[in-house]
């Protein structure tokens, strides 16, 4: 490898994109909420239990299921790639 091409790959700071820490700031708030929503739908699960009856395999399968679809859609909003 020629140290011209060892050059041209470390950007200068001038050219790196300035908005990459709005970007880090989004991906990780959208991390939070993942786990959030998913600590929710924990939560709810005695309640789900008592209310509408059935076992703890059934909130099992709520809370995997609902952790599934979630990350489902979640990855059918990524463009492709």
């Amino acid at each position: 490898m020629s140290a011209a091409v060892a050059d041209a790959s470390l950007a200068p700071a001038s050219r790196r994109n300035p908005m990459r820490w709005i970007v880090f700031a989004v991906v990780l708030g959208v991390n939070v909420m993942d786990g959030l929503d998913a600590t929710i739908v924990n939560i709810a699960g005695p309640t789900i239990h008592l209310d509408l009856g059935g076992g703890t395999n059934t909130v099992q399968w709520l809370s995997a299921g609902y952790t599934l679809t979630f990350g489902r859609t979640a990855h059918r909003r990524r463009p492709a790639g």
